[in-house]
C-alpha cells in the first residue's frame, strides 16, 4: 500500500469513502497509468461535477456525458485493481 500522505494514498482514501469529485481531482492528474482518452474522461467528469453548468457545453460539444463518466469510473477501478 502507498505511503501515507502521498497522493496515491489520498486517491485511493476518496475512493474508498466514495467521494468522487476528490479521487477524480486527484487521478486526472496522474501523469501515468491511464490512456489519453481515459485521462480526458478523468479530468471531463471531475469538470461536470464540480461545476455541473458545463454538463450542458460538453453536451453541445457531442460528449456523452453519461458514457464519460462510466468510462472514467472503469478507468479509476481498474487502476487500483492494478495497484492493489
Amino acid at each position: 500500500m502507498a505511503l501515507p500522505g502521498n497522493k496515491l494514498n489520498e486517491a485511493l482514501t476518496a475512493y474508498a469513502a466514495g467521494d468522487t469529485k476528490k479521487y477524480l481531482a486527484i487521478f486526472k492528474n496522474f501523469p501515468f497509468g491511464f490512456t489519453k482518452e481515459e485521462s480526458r474522461a478523468l479530468q471531463i467528469s471531475h469538470e461536470i461535477l464540480s461545476n455541473p453548468s458545463r454538463a450542458g457545453f460538453y453536451k453541445s460539444l457531442g460528449e456523452d456525458i453519461e458514457a464519460t463518466h462510466k468510462q472514467a469510473e472503469e478507468a479509476v477501478q481498474r487502476y487500483i485493481k492494478q495497484k492493489i
